[in-house]
């Protein structure tokens, strides 16, 4: 599924740490005539790492240039890039439905430990200990892995287990304003979990703060430790300017760090939240199959 995301920078209010974060923003509105008319606007919600203080943000798209502010503390400055459009878009249609909806992986901590396998063969014969497009493509595709696993096992947990389902789509604050009428949900018993799985779906699992809340929202901590979260948030950074500017800072840059251990490393820590994250899963899981046994 394709969405427009910025990348926003500011300091933060309360502890004076900068907060870098890729946020999802509105769709300009095609129909309109002229710019004010294809302004779109829209809020969400941004967590400093540091504190681990959420901050509510109104975010105007005006013809792709992207102003952000935060609502509590409007004199703080918020960088926002431009509008870009990532994902891949979705058209196809089966049975009046879009046949994403039901298409995700059916065991993807699998598929991302085949991945990350592949990857880190591919680092030992071809990554560089000096600055390199290999090292920047694996290291991305680690992450991509990653996102995709995310994705995928947020999608299983409540696709199959209608208590997570529930407690997403009433802790979830867009969920919970999301309106259907009795005809849409009449027309197709499935309306809200092609929502749900919509929405899911649009998310960046980039953007690990908001994994991390979401994923509350289904009783799952997606981090292991405070040192793993340290380094998957510092490698999210260095993942936007090895996509978005080619492997270098907005001051122009080259990102050294980006090196065949950064790759060894990443991997690991996304294996290691992984499987984390299947730990509490399973935990779950037999806890409500053997209920006497959970004390």
């Amino acid at each position: 599924m394709s969405h427009y995301e910025s990348y926003i920078e500011f300091m933060c209010p309360e502890c004076g740490e900068l907060v870098q974060e890729s946020i999802v923003v509105p769709e300009t509105n095609w129909t309109g005539d002229n710019a004010d008319e294809r302004h779109v606007q829209d809020h969400d919600v941004v967590e400093c790492e540091n504190c681990n203080n959420e901050f509510d943000f109104e975010v105007n798209n005006h013809d792709g240039t992207i102003m952000v502010q935060l609502d509590e503390f409007p004199q703080i400055k918020v960088n926002a890039g431009d509008a870009v459009l990532t994902g891949t878009p979705y058209e196809d249609y089966e049975d009046g439905r879009p046949i994403w909806w039901s298409d995700f992986a059916s065991n993807p901590y699998k598929e991302l430990n085949e991945a990350l396998v592949e990857i880190v063969r591919m680092n030992s014969f071809h990554g560089s200990p000096g600055v390199s497009m290999m090292n920047r493509m694996l290291f991305t595709q680690a992450i991509a892995a990653m996102e995709a696993y995310l994705c995928d096992t947020l999608l299983a947990s409540i696709t199959t287990n209608r208590e997570n389902m529930l407690k997403l789509l009433d802790g979830d604050k867009e969920l919970k304003a999301t309106k259907l009428s009795l005809a849409d949900v009449f027309r197709d018993p499935d309306a809200v979990t092609i929502q749900a799985v919509g929405y899911v779906k649009d998310l960046l699992f980039h953007n690990l703060p908001k994994t991390k809340a979401i994923y509350a929202l289904v009783g799952v901590d997606i981090f292991p430790s405070q040192a793993v979260s340290t380094k998957l948030h510092k490698a999210m950074s260095l993942r936007h300017d090895c996509i978005h500017r080619n492997g270098r800072t907005k001051d122009g840059q080259v990102l050294a760090e980006v090196n065949n251990l950064l790759v060894s490393h990443t991997a690991s820590e996304i294996l290691e939240m992984a499987n984390h994250i299947e730990s509490q899963i399973w935990q779950a899981e037999f806890r409500s199959a053997f209920p006497e046994t959970s004390d």
